[in-house]
């Protein structure tokens, strides 16, 4: 059997192997341009946003549950933005703040929805930052840092090296972050032309020239991912590209709009 994979359309949960309804987000969710940004649990139960009106919480609506969303607040930090939100497991939550000066990841167990451990990282970002399948490691990029830490430790494990190909700041306009399927390895877009792999331990393995000229990419929108074989990539949801060849080998164009 294929694994559930889980899709929401207009506040209703469906599973996309058999089309099948799971259930529905109370209507508040489809209220138009009240998110910054969201993220559904991989079992469709949970979504949990970032409202507009207010970025130093978290809404988190529960599926066939009615009534307005739980409000996940962090009270014990001064002035903090949430500036990230993902799933590491259906009923855990990580979220990035910004807490000036720092940068902290916390985690926050689900359905309880209080905050809980923390450790400081080096950057948030929806998307220079990333978390691997099994949910173990978290990888922030800034222009000058990659690190990748290990969630439950709450500490750091691999510092990326930087690529001899690029001048200046070592990763500055990162176009997307992402770990293979089975988190052996770990890749970023630098710059729009620089695709660059490295191994658990940092160590760069591949670096692809990328010479396709590239639309640009709306904040908050991954630009970056791994086919789940491993064999190629996808850049922007237009740039199919096979990593033994190691050039692009198609381009999907498409007349939709936002």
């Amino acid at each position: 059997d294929l694994p559930s994979t889980v899709v929401m359309f207009d506040g209703s949960v469906y599973d996309t192997n058999n089309g099948e309804l799971l259930g529905r987000f109370a209507d508040s969710v489809r209220e138009r341009n009240a998110s910054r940004f969201e993220v559904l649990s991989s079992d469709g139960r949970f979504l949990a946003r970032v409202s507009r009106r207010d970025e130093k919480a978290i809404e988190l609506f529960e599926r066939d549950v009615d009534g307005p969303p739980r409000v996940i607040s962090f009270e014990k930090y001064k002035q903090p933005t949430v500036r990230f939100l993902t799933f590491t497991a259906p009923d855990r939550l990580l979220a990035g703040l910004q807490v000036s000066p720092d940068f902290k990841a916390v985690a926050i167990r689900l359905p309880e929805g209080s905050p809980g451990s923390d450790f400081k990282v080096d950057h948030v970002g929806q998307r220079d930052i990333t978390v691997s399948a099994d949910g173990k490691y978290l990888a922030v990029v800034s222009a000058t840092k990659f690190e990748v830490y290990d969630i439950q430790k709450g500490e750091r494990v691999a510092v990326m090296a930087p690529s001899p190909n690029i001048q200046g700041l070592p990763f500055g306009m990162c176009g997307g972050v992402a770990f293979l399927p089975d988190s052996k390895e770990i890749a970023a877009l630098i710059r729009g032309q620089h695709l660059i792999v490295w191994s658990q331990r940092g160590k760069i393995v591949d670096e692809i020239l990328i010479r396709m000229r590239l639309s640009s990419t709306r904040e908050g929108r991954q630009s970056f991912a791994w086919l789940p074989d491993k064999s190629g990539w996808l850049i922007e949801g237009q740039l199919l590209g096979d990593r033994e060849l190691r050039t692009p080998i198609a381009q999907i164009k498409s007349q939709l709009k936002d």
